[in-house]
């Protein structure tokens, strides 16, 4: 629901929403009709390919409550596509590069969310943006040791208690 508050600020830009992996179909178009946006700009897909869906898109947003691992972020990053993310979201430290996307601290943050969609829906389509430092995001996670991500991720969360 932020986020369709979010999108419903940003309704005079350009934009199109894609969904995948969606599998209430009808709850979704409810909370569409009330938010007040063009259902017209929504397209809601049960399955899709990823790589093509992600290959095509200008900006991947997951203002996400709770996700474990958030793969869909490494994947975005992989293909090249800039992510905006919450903090929540497991994969979010790999967006270790400004260029790449950004990370919300708060997912009920709604004038953070806007924000950072008006900014990413105009700077992911400039030209010259470059998706090769978005993808090194995905590259430079994966130099790292796992276990050695796992040591660090354990530490903050020891820190954290």
């Amino acid at each position: 629901d932020v986020l369709l508050r979010a999108l419903w600020r940003c309704r005079a830009m350009p934009w199109f929403f894609v969904a995948a992996g969606i599998r209430q179909r009808l709850g979704w178009l409810h909370r569409i009709e009330l938010s007040g946006l063009d259902r017209r700009r929504f397209k809601l897909f049960k399955h899709c390919d990823a790589r093509v869906l992600l290959a095509a898109a200008d900006l991947c947003v997951l203002p996400t409550w709770r996700d474990t691992c958030g793969l869909v972020v490494l994947e975005s990053l992989a293909s090249g596509t800039p992510v905006l993310v919450t903090s929540q979201a497991g994969a979010s430290q790999s967006v270790s590069d400004t260029r790449a996307g950004e990370v919300l601290s708060s997912p009920a943050d709604e004038d953070a969310l806007t924000h950072a969609l008006a900014r990413w829906l105009v700077r992911a389509r400039e030209p010259g943006f470059d998706r090769n430092v978005v993808r090194a995001c995905a590259l430079q996670r994966a130099k790292t040791p796992w276990l050695e991500r796992l040591g660090q991720e354990i530490e903050r969360l020891a820190q954290e208690t």
